[in-house]
């Protein structure tokens, strides 16, 4: 496995795992291809991967700051996605996280994801942004 780089520990590290529906996993492969691109040219990104596992998909993100996260994810291909492509999804977890030197392997990612989301719901606003 290739070494993953260091990053400023300031920068925004986003999340987002998946689940697609199996007949919506062709549409599903179209629209995320677009949104990676989206990604690519956004400002304030300087990472960004993906993971396919079956019919759950990931994106590992690092940006700048949360306020280039936060445009990237209200405009374009990947707003339109939130507001329209939802019903294809039957399930979404996301966190955002800083203080980190390296970008998680995606075995951290997991981990990360899973005590986020095994913590009362109370937090979640703690720990999502």
């Amino acid at each position: 496995m290739a070494e993953l780089p260091s990053i400023p520990s300031s920068s925004l590290i986003s999340i987002t795992e998946v689940t697609v529906a199996d007949e919506s996993i062709a549409e599903f492969l179209n629209l995320a291809a677009l949104i990676f691109q989206q990604i690519g040219i956004s400002p304030g990104v300087l990472f960004r991967t993906f993971q396919k596992d079956g019919n759950i998909f990931r994106t590992l993100t690092v940006w700048s700051n949360q306020e280039d996260m936060k445009q990237f994810r209200n405009n374009g291909r990947h707003a339109q996605a939130m507001e329209n492509e939802m019903q294809h999804l039957s399930h979404t977890r996301y966190l955002s996280f800083s203080g980190e030197v390296n970008v998680p392997d995606w075995d951290n990612v997991v981990q990360k994801l899973d005590s986020a989301y095994s913590q009362p719901q109370e937090n979640e606003s703690e720990t999502n942004t």
